[in-house]
């Protein structure tokens, strides 16, 4: 009987693993598997170097940006990041490519698009209304990121 229990006990345990996995990848809704900004590299000349604000509504409560986004993978620093949750992104690049707000989104690891918002699916009929310095734009995770930019995510 014993000798049955001690063949039988290394299959339970790697059961019980491959149920606890299975568990823990469902409940992963933040990452995409979709490659993050670069770096930026410090021992190049930073070709753009600028702010911009972005503030999140969900719900109609404001939804404070994490603080270090874009600080991942040891030592790097990602083109764009947040030093604080004011709302205040910085884009810093070795390169003069353009980056948008799905870069961003993409960055701290969420999904976004016109029906997805922080893991928050809008029903039928809703949608996220994008404002770039107050004009609404249709562009979403398209938008093109700029100097001094006031940009306002709302689901409606």
């Amino acid at each position: 009987m014993k000798r049955r229990w001690l063949l039988l006990f290394p299959f339970a345990v790697l059961v019980l693993a491959a149920f606890w996995l299975d568990a823990s990848a469902n409940r992963q809704t933040k990452y995409l598997g979709l490659p993050p900004t670069p770096c930026i590299d410090p021992t190049r000349p930073l070709r753009q170097d600028f702010a911009f604000t972005l503030r999140i509504t969900i719900d109609g409560r404001p939804r404070a940006l994490d603080a270090g986004i874009g600080h991942d993978y040891g030592n790097c620093l990602h083109v764009l990041h947040t030093e604080d949750a004011s709302g205040l992104v910085r884009l810093q690049a070795n390169d003069d490519d353009a980056y948008t707000l799905g870069d961003f989104f993409n960055t701290w690891h969420w999904p976004f698009g016109p029906r997805l918002l922080l893991g928050h699916e809008l029903e039928a009929g809703q949608r996220i209304q994008v404002k770039v310095n107050g004009a609404q734009v249709e562009t979403f995770e398209q938008t093109v990121l700029a100097p001094g930019q006031s940009i306002e995510i709302d689901e409606r």
